[in-house]
Order: structure tokens, then sequence, then C-alpha cells
């Protein structure tokens, strides 16, 4: 409830019969915080139907002990004044406040109102619907020369700093529509409502109609698909449509045991959570599995040839092959048992470290804006998969030294070379017979099978028409050995060569890719910004490739 001011116009004759004229209101504006407020006069404008039975007539705002009655209260369109007459009670009090105001003593009025209908004009509200409640005497206005002014002590209503703070906290929380339910009240009343109000909605979504109560372990996992969700990341569980950054944010403080008060603002609220809660873990969380989605969404396409490996370090791996066993040889009765040996090779290579570090802003987090962060995590992630990609191709390009040799050499029987090479029905009979015939250091046969076709891009159709499958009319049109091949395109190569392309034993071991321990692909760290306002996401690849036996593969160079 609001209060305006009036003044006590004397006259003695009405005094006398009708009681102590009044003026209640004007159409004066009144400053209140930051815009001026006019109630207006017009006809239709005033709720009277508690004013034409009269209004309690206070002393000093106190509601317990009324001195009087304000009657006869009429809209004086003219004037545009809403005026009345003062009516004093029997008691003491009332009658030596009644002297006061016979002898010019007490000259002021304050009236409660409250608004129901207004409209904003620039920086002025117009109250176009209101209803005057109490009137009560006062001593010191704020400003004596205005016609309608407030009370400098005023208990149990707005002050015009009371009302500027509420109206601030309402904005700052996020609850703009509560200011007008909490006109009249005190600051605390504002408070309280506030906060119930933010308890209602971080609680809404662990305690919704139609869900099942949640722990907080379920709560969390609801907090990071629905902030997965927001940033574009397609999840599978239950989300929170309604609920906030902020939301998550107060509930994982609340979980932490800390009490979140009116007077928190959102920005308090995400600064005091990113350090005392688990909303940084929450987050972080969400922020991966975007990661992952972008990481997943195009993965390098060699590793369908390759092994994946787990290294508990970043020492160079060296990869130590036995050759076959050696060759049973027949013991005749009473003979002797020969011991055999078995050959050894090794190749080495070790993990290297790829990362960057980002930032999510606190107003980001503030203003509940995760779908741009979102894309550039998921762009993060598809750098993550590009670089393996990256990484396995050059390897394969770089054509590296096993066992002192070339991986693909034609003086070992791994690479063919001119027309025999081309990618046709002939070029892969060529290949798959020299697949066959390779061997283990020792000399032992290796028994590869064919399983794919790996070549660039230029060669894709190629490839695809030589492995499809037919019903041939005629046996020249049997292609018997690109029946089951799996085609692996990788664009990379057409970098170096067009006409190139590979074809890999099934199931070969040959090539490796690995990861550190407990942490395949692209992963996240998250911290409280320190030299950044925001939140420092760090996203990290360890990640290394190579060829560790010289088996397996055969390179066809093409014409």
């Amino acid at each position: 409830m609001k209060h305006v001011f009036g003044t006590i116009e004397l006259d003695t004759r009405a005094a006398s019969t009708e009681g102590i004229p009044c003026t209640l209101s004007t159409e004066t504006p009144v400053t209140r915080g930051g815009y001026a407020e006019i109630l207006s006069h017009e006809a239709g404008a005033i709720n009277l139907g508690r004013a034409e039975r009269g209004l309690p007539l206070l002393a000093f705002h106190q509601q317990e002990t009324p001195v009087g009655r304000v009657d006869g209260i009429r809209l004086d369109e003219v004037a545009r004044k809403l005026r009345g007459f003062l009516r004093f009670g029997s008691s003491a009090e009332a009658q030596q406040i009644q002297a006061d105001v016979l002898g010019g003593i007490l000259t002021d009025l304050s009236v409660g109102y409250q608004i129901t209908e207004s409209h904003q004009d620039g920086d002025t509200l117009i109250a176009t619907s209101w209803e005057p409640f109490e009137c009560s005497i006062v001593s010191v206005p704020a400003d004596p020369q205005a016609g309608i002014n407030r009370s400098i002590n005023i208990v149990g209503a707005n002050t015009m700093q009371t009302q500027t703070e509420i109206k601030e906290l309402c904005i700052r929380h996020g609850f703009p529509e509560l200011e007008r339910s909490l006109i009249g009240g005190s600051l605390e009343a504002a408070r309280n409502a506030i906060l119930e109000k933010l308890a209602e909605r971080s609680e809404s979504f662990i305690t919704r109609p139609g869900f099942p109560m949640h722990t907080d372990e379920e709560s969390n996992a609801v907090a990071v698909n629905t902030l997965a969700s927001r940033m574009g990341c397609r999840v599978n569980g239950e989300i929170d449509t309604r609920a906030s950054v902020v939301d998550f944010a107060v509930r994982s403080m609340q979980q932490a045991g800390m009490r979140v008060t009116s007077s928190m603002n959102r920005q308090q609220i995400i600064e005091r959570s990113l350090t005392t809660s688990n909303f940084p873990t929450i987050l972080g969380n969400a922020i991966g599995r975007v990661l992952f989605d972008g990481y997943n969404l195009t993965p390098a396409v060699l590793k369908a040839v390759a092994r994946q490996v787990m290294l508990p370090d970043f020492r160079a791996r060296t990869v130590a092959r036995l050759g076959a066993a050696p060759d049973l040889i027949q013991v005749n009765e009473a003979g002797e048992y020969h011991y055999g040996g078995l050959s050894e090779s090794s190749a080495a290579y070790a993990l290297a470290t790829y990362g960057r570090i980002i930032t999510l802003s606190r107003q980001a987090l503030v203003n509940d804006d995760l779908s741009a962060f979102g894309d550039l995590i998921r762009k993060f992630g598809e750098s993550g998969a590009r670089r393996e990609a990256d990484s396995m191709a050059a390897v394969l390009l770089a054509n590296p030294a096993v066992d002192g040799v070339a991986m693909f050499d034609a003086t070992k029987g791994s690479l063919l070379t001119g027309a025999p090479s081309t990618l046709a029905a002939t070029g892969l009979a060529n290949a798959v017979m020299k697949l066959r015939m390779q061997k283990e250091k020792d000399g032992g046969f290796i028994a590869a099978e064919p399983g794919a076709l790996v070549v660039p891009a230029a060669l894709e159709v190629a490839a695809k028409q030589l492995t499809a499958t037919i019903n041939a009319t005629k046996t020249g049109d049997v292609n018997p050995l690109g029946n089951g091949l799996k085609v692996i395109v990788e664009p990379r190569l057409d970098d170096v060569s067009a006409t190139a392309w590979y074809l890999v034993a099934n199931g070969s071991t040959s090539l490796e890719y690995a990861y550190l321990e407990g942490q395949a692909g692209v992963y996240t760290e998250t911290r409280d910004g320190w030299g950044v306002d925001g939140t420092e996401i760090k996203a990290r690849l360890d990640f290394a490739t190579g060829f560790v036996a010289p088996t397996g593969w055969i390179k066809s160079a093409g014409v």
C-alpha cells in the first residue's frame, strides 16, 4: 500500500456541521525512485467502494488506535481532487489532535491507497485505477510544498526508498510481476516473498507433478541433462524446461547446506555457487557431454582398421613382437626334444597432449544464455576428432620405418606400383596375393584375410563398385575378392595422391591409436575463472598413433 498527502482545509462553519474539510489527493506527480507517479482523478479512476462508508482516521499511522473517520469522500472533477471531511472521536487523544488541527498545528494528511491498473508513459507511471484505504494525520511530510507527498515516518507502509529497494529486488531476482503485489508491505515482507519464489523455482524441477521425488544424485542428473540440452546436446533422460541456470546454482548451494537469501542477486548466486558447491561439477559434466557429442559426430575413419590401447603414462610405447613359434620337429622313438627360440622386433611411439582453454562468461550464466557457448564447445569436440583423424592419416602417409624398413616397401612385398596397382579387379587381385604372401620375421606366413579397402575420396566410387554384390550373368563378371570388403574413405589421402589405396587384413593390429588411461577421447576440466570473469573450461586430448608391425597392410600406388 502506498501513501499520498493532502491538506486539511479549515472552515469553522463546515467544522461545526459536516466536519473539517480536507483534500486527500490530487494529480500532482510523486517521485518514486527513478520514475514519477500520477494518480488519475478522472471519473471512474478512483474506486470509492470503501470510501463511501468512510475511511479510518489515524494519528501518525498508528493503526491500533484510530482517532476518527473521514466521511463524505467525493471526487471534485473540476479541481481534480479527492475531498472529504474529518470527524474526530471522543477519546482524550482524539480531542487533543482535533485541537491541534483546529489550531493550525497539524495540517498534513497521508492517505494509503492501492493501484490496480496503470500504464507507463516514458518515465511516468499513470495510475488509471486505484483505491484509498485509510487516512492518517502526520506532522512532518517529506515535501510540505507538494499537494501529494509521503511522510518521513510511515509505520507499516512503504517509504520512497523502501519501494525503490523492493522494485530493485523484484527485477534483480527475475520477478518483476511481484512488485505490484508487494506495494504497501515492508521490505522484510518483500524479501520473504521473493525468497519463497526462489525456493519454489529451485525446487520445481525436483518435485514436479507427475514426477517422483528426486534424491540429490537424481536432481543433479536432471541438472546435467537440462544444461546439456540448453547447449544443444541430444540427451536421454529427464530434463526441466522451466529451471534456469540460477535455479540449478541455488539447488547446488542448498545441497551444500547453504541458505540462499533474497538479498542475493543472480550474479552473487552464480559466483558463490562456483566456489562453494558442486555446481562446477554439474556444469563441467554438461559441458563434457556437449563436447563428446561434437567429438563423436565425425570420428577418425582409420580407427576402423586400427587397434585402441590405453597407456599409463607419456613414456614412449615400445612394442616387442614375438615371431611365429618355431616349427615342430619330428621326434624319433627315444629321441631328444630340441629347444626352439622366438625372434623379437620392436616399434615405438609416445602420447602427445593437445588442448585449449575456453571461458564461459559470468554474464552468460547469469543471463541463462548457453546456446552460443554450446555451439563453441561442440566445435571443440569436432576439433578433437579432427586432430585424431589428421594424426592417423599423417602416420599412414608418412610411411614410417618399422623394424628399420619403411612400412610400405617393394623389396618386402608391401608396395605395388605401376599398372598392376590400379584399383580394379586385377589390381585388387595383386594386392590380395601380396597380403597373403606376407610372413613373420622368422619366415612363417601370417595367414592374413583381406578385410578393408582404404581409399581417397577420388576412388570412393571405384572402390564401392568393386566391392558391390551383383548378380553376374557370366564368369567374367564375378569378382569374388571384392565381396565382403569394407570401404573406408579418407579424404586426407587425396592431398598426397588421388590414386593410391590400401588393402588391410581383417583384424589387423599393426596400426594403433592410444589414449592416456582413464581418459579416452577429449575430456574437460572446469574451474572458477581467476584471470577472467567467468568459468574456465580446459579441453584436453592425450593421443598418439603409430604402426607397431610391418604386416597386415598393402599399399597400391595406382596409376
